[in-house]
């Protein structure tokens, strides 16, 4: 008989709710159980909800485990090797998927990039094919590992032995231009790490004469064999996106549309026919561009919405299913982004639903097409239907009944809706994966993407809210540790990178859970800047780099101390990217508030991201320093930490990846340079093979292991 789901999170997943009552452990967690990939990194459902697709680590490389369902009963297991992930698998049917992989190139040291490459996989045979690929040959790959037997653990003891069927994963050389996807609600590129991890591949000399990288659009295309794939533009590009028409059975390519902008992303209409392109205009603005049915040539898309950052925006999400009228997200007629539909034709748009503080920051189609889910954070997550009679929106409703204060979304789904896949987390729960009945929402079975970490072991994370010097309303959250009681505590400031458009949220983060098992309070600021609260308290942060926004910080740590949370004598500010500018920067405007501060991949000197990095490469990079940072020279010198050495009496550890394109390593630099300078040399960790973020795992964990020493030695704290 099956377990009502309410009933089961209550001895489980709620119990993260009531951590401060599970025993403390004798040791506090390692920190790998933190800084490592999940072992569960994906869980798709195929369509006819019968099988699973699971994508895993191993100490060989990941795996892709195909299982019966619900059972969970292994039929085969899939080696990708050390060189490439299965960063996102499609099932087109119960024999066959599609994987769009992320790839451990020899010319590129930095991690792994998506590569814009979409691979055919055979589930029967184990055959496999590359479908589509923007990769020049001619350099072989390091050889995948020998076929050899592997245990894949699930949650209630594992899926059991399989042989591991090796995928060939081919040969290449480099990748032509920077290929990283960016989410196209909360801004947040799907590589992110700390701040926002961007790799910047060498420019490949014949990149006019190759494809383009590219991603899947549709598994719709209305004619069948075929799936719709889009180009994926990079910063350093200044080449029209495009649209093409893919066949999954050889590989050949029909182009279907061309956008006059380069970063273009598409969404389709009636008849699956490509209708909207959303990007940026070489004037920097956000442009939503319309074709009108039997039209396909670049003078015939029509340019029906252009404003710049401080107007708001329009983002076309889905079609309605009716007429030219389209879901989408409008943040040009109020101060926060809310759901309307939008006729394309009429150029009108029709509120549906707005949170008057918080914007929608994602949202969730079905396998048709179809927007079924909107979301944010207020501070808590905040769900919305537009159809709340839609299956998955009834089971989602019972979900998040049952979970408070969960974020839920769901993965995936059978053609049929009756079985879903749900990935549930919050502040205080790492992330695990549900098989879900989607009738009556019941259980089927449960997976944690990190076994090691138990929702009742963490810390946990309350919402504030405290009034900035100059009377704005500024939140971000609070991570007490277990041991903390009632004493004033010693506290980690982590300052969020971006800055803009990004914000720290309720969903699972490692870094506050890690500081917070050692001992340390952490407090998160979501400045004027950040995103989740509208277009006017993003813009309000533009200009204000090391100003206003620094003291939106301040103004929360001296609210910390003022509540008996922090101990005045041990503070330490923290950020990464932007995070770090504002640790380096804080540290010399209030030289008696902190006692330490760290930088990781940080930007220290304004100047340079004029001149270095991958921002300054495209229009919409130029127009973005322009508008967020400022242009004058002296202002910049006036506001980059680098010039302001001298003021810091805080010890300093600087972390740093030598291969880092956002932010390049000169930066740290620089930092070093002025500080040993001003008689305060750093502590200094730089890691040859890093980009913008660690993306080896025991580099991550070695980065975080000299934080918390660095911690320790001058804040005390936890073990």
């Amino acid at each position: 008989m099956r377990t009502p789901l309410l009933a089961l999170f209550i001895a489980s997943v709620v119990a993260g709710a009531i951590a401060a009552e599970a025993p403390l452990p004798a040791q506090p967690l390692p920190v790998e159980q933190f800084t490592n990939e999940p072992e569960l990194a994906g869980f798709v459902i195929a369509p006819s909800g019968r099988i699973a697709a699971a994508t895993q680590r191993s100490a060989t490389g990941q795996l892709l485990t195909i299982t019966d369902l619900p059972a969970l009963e292994p039929r085969k297991t899939f080696q990708f090797g050390e060189s490439l992930d299965a960063a996102d698998v499609r099932f087109i049917d119960d024999d066959h998927l599609l994987v769009q992989p992320a790839r451990q190139l020899p010319g590129l040291r930095a991690g792994r990039v998506l590569a814009g490459e979409i691979l055919r996989v055979d589930v029967q045979t184990g055959a496999t094919s590359m479908l589509y690929s923007a990769l020049e040959t001619g350099v072989a790959q390091r050889g995948p590992p020998r076929e050899m037997p592997v245990w894949v653990t699930g949650n209630n003891g594992t899926f059991g032995e399989a042989t591991v069927q090796t995928i060939p994963v081919g040969e290449a050389s480099r990748i032509p231009g920077t290929v990283t996807t960016v989410n196209r609600v909360s801004g947040r590129r799907d590589s992110e790490g700390v701040g926002n991890r961007v790799t910047n591949p060498a420019q490949s000399a014949r990149q006019a004469a190759a494809r383009r990288p590219a991603q899947i659009l549709s598994l719709n295309s209305n004619t069948p064999g075929e799936i719709l794939i889009q180009t994926v533009a990079g910063l350093d590009e200044g080449l029209p996106a495009t649209a093409s028409r893919l066949n999954i059975g050889n590989g050949q390519l029909a182009q279907v549309i061309q956008a006059p902008v380069p970063d273009a992303r598409f969404t389709t209409g009636p008849g699956q026919r490509i209708a909207l392109a959303q990007g940026t205009d070489a004037d920097g603005r956000s442009v939503v561009l319309y074709l009108p049915a039997g039209k396909a040539g670049v003078a015939d898309w029509a340019t029906k919405v252009a404003t710049r950052r401080e107007q708001g925006e329009l983002i076309p999400i889905a079609w309605t299913g009716k007429d030219e009228k389209y879901y989408a997200l409008d943040s040009r007629d109020a101060p926060t982004r809310g759901v309307v539909i939008w006729d394309a034709v009429a150029n009108t748009q029709q509120l549906l639903f707005r949170n008057p503080d918080a914007d929608i920051v994602t949202f969730k189609q079905d396998a048709a097409g179809n927007a079924w889910m909107f979301a944010g954070y207020d501070p808590y997550p905040f769900y919305w239907y537009p159809d709340p009679q839609h299956p998955l929106a009834l089971m989602h409703q019972k979900l998040a009944q049952g979970l408070p204060q969960k974020w839920i979304e769901v993965t995936g789904h059978s053609l049929d809706m009756t079985r879903a896949v749900v990935r549930i987390s919050s502040a205080d729960q790492p992330p695990l994966f549900l098989l879900v009945d989607v009738a009556s929402a019941q259980l089927l079975k449960r997976i944690d993407s990190f076994p090691g970490l138990k929702a009742a072991e963490m810390a946990s994370v309350q919402p504030i809210e405290f009034k900035a010097r100059d009377g704005l309303a500024i939140r971000g959250y609070l991570t007490r540790p277990r041991t903390s009681g009632d004493q004033k505590l010693p506290m980690i400031v982590s300052v969020h990178g971006g800055p803009h458009g990004v914000f720290d949220g309720y969903d699972y983060e490692y870094e506050r859970q890690l500081f917070a098992s050692r001992g340390y309070a952490v407090l998160q600021v979501n400045y004027r800047g950040s995103g989740g609260r509208g277009r006017d308290f993003m813009t309000a942060g533009f200009g204000k780099w090391g100003r206003e926004m620094q003291d939106d910080v301040t103004d929360g740590v001296r609210w910390a101390i003022g509540q008996g949370i922090a101990d005045e004598r041990r503070i330490c500010i923290y950020g990464g990217s932007f995070g770090a500018f504002a640790a380096l920067t804080g540290a010399a405007r209030e030289p008696r508030l902190f006692k330490c501060a760290v930088g990781y991949s940080g930007i220290y000197d304004l100047s340079l991201m004029f001149g270095t990095g991958d921002l300054r490469q495209s229009a919409r990079g130029r127009s973005y320093l322009k508008e967020a940072v400022g242009e004058g020279q002296q202002e910049l010198k006036t506001r980059s930490p680098v010039n302001m050495a001298q003021d810091i009496r805080a010890r300093v550890l600087l972390i740093h990846g030598n291969e880092d394109s956002r932010a390049p390593v000169e930066h740290a630099i620089r930092m070093r340079q002025a500080l040993t300078a001003a008689g305060n040399p750093p502590e200094w960790l730089v890691a040859a093979d890093e980009s913008h973020g660690f993306s080896d795992p025991g580099n991550r964990a070695t980065a975080y292991r000299a934080m918390l020493d660095f911690f320790a030695a001058n804040l005390g704290g936890g073990p």
